[in-house]
């Protein structure tokens, strides 16, 4: 919201040449020029100038800060109003650019900048269902929006990496002489960022699979592992910039996502969100073999001497 904006001086210069507070949260930077030349003169008293201005859309915008008339005697050296005309840089919102006038005659260019938007968390994140139709029936489908939903993400990049590794119960060193992974999961799989969408301003949601892969489930099962999970942490993450600056992610969010395979059933969990226990695929070994070991062993008993 606009609220208000630095008492904006009659040289042009809106802030001595420091950085200050302003308009839509970011700060004014570097110096103005006049006639081809930067100039100085005595800083403008810092009182408060009332702002109106519109946002048109694709990151241009338009505000005017005015002295409040009938408050208080306008300070000497003060310019009655200043307009700033300018484009905030997408998607991350966090740079502007654009140019200045004031009612003293004066203009020239401004270049504002504030701390990258961060989501607060993830909402609404929800069960919903399972990835039968790109034949992983095993991942457990959960969507979720960034918080707050009232913001425009659009054009953002969300991606995920493990902060920390989780733990494999799964997997054990026969594993890979039995043909299986040659190391535990122990870290999420991360892929590809995702590029949030938003539809006249309301950023639309996103999915994340968990789970083991229904060949992984049928591996565990065969080879007697199971029951069993692989458990990971999740740190999701937001680029400020178009192409990802190195360093520049920030965590929003942190999961604790689990891969639970039984016998005849599988589960997902994503943070505090869980799946329903589905049954999928042939039985582990342990559950269709007990019962003839039995009729067998019985059988030996009474076939005796």
């Amino acid at each position: 919201m606009l609220v208000s904006a630095g008492g904006p001086r009659r040289d042009g210069n809106p802030d001595g040449g420091l950085p200050q507070p302003r308009t839509l949260g970011y700060a004014v930077m570097g110096s103005v020029r006049r006639r081809n030349s930067t100039r100085r003169a005595p800083t403008c008293p810092g009182n408060l100038y009332p702002v109106t201005g519109q946002y048109t859309g694709n990151g241009h915008f338009s505000v005017t800060a005015t002295y409040p008339s009938g408050t208080s005697v306008q300070p000497i050296g003060c310019a009655d109003s200043i307009t700033y005309v300018g484009t905030i840089a997408e998607p991350g919102c966090d740079t502007a650019t654009g140019s200045w006038s004031n009612s003293s005659g004066l203009s020239g260019s401004f270049s504002w900048v504030q701390a990258c938007q961060v989501p607060t968390g993830e909402a609404n994140s929800v069960f919903a269902g399972w990835d039968d139709a790109e034949g992983q029936p095993t991942l457990a489908i959960f969507t979720q929006y960034l918080a707050p939903t009232t913001f425009d993400w659009g054009g953002r990049q969300v991606s995920e990496t493990s902060p920390q590794p989780g733990e494999d119960t799964c997997w054990d060193s026969t594993v890979p002489a039995l043909g299986g992974p040659k190391n535990p999961t122990l870290t999420v799989t991360g892929g590809s960022p995702i590029v949030m969408a938003s539809q006249n301003g309301v950023t639309t949601s996103y999915k994340d699979l968990v789970g083991a892969t229904a060949d992984l489930v049928k591996f565990y099962r065969r080879v007697g592992k199971t029951p069993c999970h692989i458990f990971v942490y999740q740190a999701m993450q937001i680029a400020c910039d178009t192409v990802p600056k190195p360093n520049a992610l920030q965590t929003f969010a942190n999961n604790q996502d689990d891969s639970i395979i039984n016998q005849t059933t599988v589960q997902g969990v994503r943070g505090s969100v869980k799946s329903d226990f589905r049954l999928w695929g042939t039985p582990a070994p342990s559950v269709t073999l007990v019962p003839v070991m039995s009729v067998l062993l019985f059988s030996a008993t009474l076939g005796g001497p």
